[in-house]
């Protein structure tokens, strides 16, 4: 029983004691400083479909977003996603350029950002979309449109959308974390 009391005190001066080195640390800085407490994320970042379930009529175009919510420090995002190609194709969002691609959404509003990749194959069902920041010491925080995914019904059937691969980094190429509500979503043409 005394050496149980002894782990039991010695626990418990141990936790004292690093309780009141954050405390001391945290009052001890100076007016205007910040201590170096690293906190916990207080979410994670979930990446998911506006729409579940995907419901188009034959020759009607739809367009599904995909979203981010919860982001610290968003640089870069990079999806690749597979789609029921024979019931739905994606229609170009920008004729001007070769390719069908999708439309960027408002995720790096207010930054310089450029695409890397963009491209959409109906042939295949697979799409891949790369975005990053550029120019910037900081990336995203918070939520919003990473792209727009324009879907025209071809055939009548259900079938799948899902993300293949999903990546956010931070601005040091650090992948972020994330989780993916509804990774999965039913299409119905």
């Amino acid at each position: 029983m005394r050496v149980a009391s002894f782990y039991a005190r010695s626990k418990a001066l141990i936790i004292t004691v690093l309780v009141f080195g954050l405390l001391f640390s945290w009052a001890g800085a100076a007016p205007g400083e910040q201590a170096n407490v690293v906190l916990a994320r207080s979410s994670t970042p979930n990446v998911y479909f506006s729409l579940d379930p995907i419901e188009i009529s034959v020759g009607v175009t739809r367009e599904v977003s995909i979203m981010v919510e919860n982001a610290e420090s968003l640089y870069a995002v990079e999806l690749r996603i597979s789609f029921p190609n024979t019931l739905a194709q994606v229609v170009d969002a920008d004729p001007s350029v070769p390719g069908v691609q999708l439309r960027d959404g408002d995720i790096f509003a207010g930054f310089h950002s450029y695409t890397i990749q963009n491209a959409a194959d109906n042939d295949t069902g697979q799409i891949e979309y790369i975005r990053t920041v550029t120019g910037s010491g900081q990336g995203k925080d918070g939520g919003g449109t990473i792209a727009v995914i324009p879907l025209r019904g071809v055939a009548a059937g259900q079938g799948v959308m899902a993300f293949v691969e999903v990546v956010l980094c931070e601005r040091g190429g650090a992948s972020i974390p994330a989780t993916y509500r509804d990774s999965r979503v039913n299409i119905t043409v």
